[in-house]
C-alpha cells in the first residue's frame, strides 16, 4: 500500500510538473515564438525605413556638385535605398505571418495604410534620384532638386505618421513580451507552490499510511513475538495473540494461535496419558509387592521344609547307624 501510494505521489508530482511545463511553455511561446520575432521584424522595417530617408537626405549633400563624381554618389545613394528595401522585405516576411491580437492587428492595418502612402511618395523621391544618377547638366540638376525637395517634403509627414505607428507596434510587442515573461514567472512560482504542496500532502499521507501499516503489521508481529517470549518463559500455552484484522498479518496471528492451541491440546493429552501411566505403574508396583510378599512366604516355607527334611535325614542317618550297630552286634552274637 505504501509503495503504491508513493508511486501515485510521484506520478502526481510528475503530472504537476508537466502541467507547469505546459503553462510556462505557453507563456514562453508568446514571448519567444511570437513577440520576439515580431519585434525583430518590426525593428528591421523601422531601421530600413530610417535608412531610406537618410539615403534620400544624403542626396542633398551633392546638390551643388555638378562633377562626374556626383553621379556616382547619386548612384550609391540609390544602391543604399535598394538594399534597405530588401531588408524591409525580409522584416515584412518575418512579421506578417505571425499571429496578432486584436489591438496589434488594428495597429498593423493602420500602419500598412500609412506605409503604402509613404511608399508611393518615396517612389517619387527615388524617381528624382534616378534622374540625378543618370547624369544631367547643371540647369537640369537644379530643376530636379526642386522637384526632389517637393517630393521629400510631401513624404516626410507620411513618414512621420507611419514611423509613429510602427513604434507603437514595437512598443506593444515589447509589452506583450514583458507580460508573457511575468506570466511565465508567475506560472513557474505557482507550479513550484503546487509541487511543494503536493509533495507535502504526499509526505503527510505517507507518514499516516506508514503509521497505520506499522500498527497493522509491526504491532501484531510484536504481539506475537511477546507471546512467544512469554510462552517460552512461563510455558503457559493458554496465552493467545489478539487478532484485529483479516489480512495476511491477521491470518498469521490466527495460524499462530492455532499452533499454540494444538500444542496446548497435545500437552494436555500427554499430561493425561502420563497420569494414566502413573496409575498403571502404581498398580504394577502393588502387584510387584504382592508377588514379592508371596515369594518371601514361599521362601520361608521352603526353608522350614528344608529344615524338616534335614532333621528327617539326620534321624534316618541315626537310625541307619543304629541299624548298623545292631547288625554288627547280631553278627557278633552269632559268632559266639
Amino acid at each position: 500500500t505504501l509503495i503504491c501510494f508513493a508511486l501515485f505521489s510521484v506520478c502526481g508530482v510528475g503530472a504537476v510538473g508537466l502541467w507547469a511545463a505546459a503553462q510556462i511553455g505557453a507563456a514562453l511561446h508568446d514571448a519567444v515564438d511570437v513577440s520576439m520575432p515580431s519585434i525583430l521584424g518590426l525593428e528591421i522595417i523601422d531601421q530600413a525605413q530610417t535608412d531610406l530617408v537618410r539615403s534620400s537626405l544624403e542626396t542633398a549633400i551633392w546638390e551643388n556638385d555638378y562633377s562626374a563624381g556626383a553621379k556616382a554618389n547619386f548612384a550609391g545613394a540609390l544602391a543604399d535605398k535598394a538594399a534597405a528595401w530588401k531588408r524591409i522585405e525580409k522584416g515584412w516576411q518575418i512579421y506578417e505571418p505571425l499571429p496578432r491580437n486584436e489591438e496589434e492587428d488594428a495597429l498593423w492595418k493602420a500602419f500598412v495604410v500609412d506605409w503604402n502612402n509613404w511608399k508611393q511618395l518615396d517612389l517619387k523621391v527615388t524617381a528624382e534620384m534616378q534622374k540625378l544618377a543618370a547624369g544631367v547638366g547643371e540647369a537640369a540638376q537644379k530643376e530636379i532638386f526642386k522637384r526632389f525637395y517637393e517630393a521629400y517634403e510631401m513624404q516626410r509627414a507620411s513618414y512621420t505618421k507611419s514611423e509613429a505607428t510602427l513604434t507603437k507596434l514595437v512598443d506593444l510587442n515589447v509589452e506583450i513580451a514583458r507580460v508573457s515573461k511575468i506570466s511565465a514567472e508567475a506560472k513557474e512560482r505557482q507550479a513550484h507552490l503546487i509541487s511543494i504542496s503536493v509533495m507535502l500532502v504526499a509526505m503527510f499521507v505517507m507518514i499516516v499510511v506508514g503509521v497505520w501499516i506499522y500498527r497493522a503489521v509491526i504491532g501484531p508481529l510484536s504481539a506475537m513475538q511477546q507471546a512467544m517470549q512469554a510462552i517460552g518463559a512461563s510455558s503457559d500455552f493458554r496465552l493467545r495473540v489478539e487478532v484485529n484484522s483479516d489480512d495476511e498479518v491477521g491470518q498469521t496471528a490466527k495460524v499462530f494461535n492455532g499452533l499454540i492451541e494444538q500444542m496446548q491440546t497435545s500437552l494436555k493429552n500427554i499430561t493425561q496419558r502420563m497420569g494414566e501411566v502413573r496409575e498403571e505403574v502404581a498398580q504394577l508396583s502393588g502387584a510387584a509387592h504382592e508377588v514379592a510378599a508371596a515369594t518371601a512366604h514361599q521362601a520361608s516355607a521352603a526353608s522350614s521344609m528344608a529344615a524338616a527334611v534335614e532333621q528327617v535325614t539326620v534321624s534316618i542317618n541315626h537310625v541307619s547307624d543304629s541299624a548298623a550297630d545292631a547288625l554288627r552286634i547280631s553278627k557278633t552274637a552269632e559268632g559266639r
